[in-house]
């Protein structure tokens, strides 16, 4: 699952689980828009907040896919 999809679906804004992880939440809204490539170090972290549900490997799944396809 991507990460918009799962905070869309538990109705949690990105400022909000920003703080559960400890980033910026502009490190979460440039992943939910595509602007930045994913940090493996944060995405360990969103996989354990998430409790595995948004996957380190499908994050970048939808990164590479997203710069193939614009």
């Amino acid at each position: 699952m991507d990460l918009k999809t799962y905070l869309d679906s538990i109705g949690l804004n990105h400022n909000a689980f920003a703080k559960i992880i400890n980033v910026h939440p502009n490190t979460i809204s440039n992943y939910l828009h595509w602007r930045k490539k994913p940090d493996p170090e944060i995405i360990k972290r969103i996989e354990i907040a998430t409790e595995g549900i948004v996957q380190f490997k499908d994050m970048m799944y939808y990164w590479e896919l997203k710069q193939k396809n614009g």
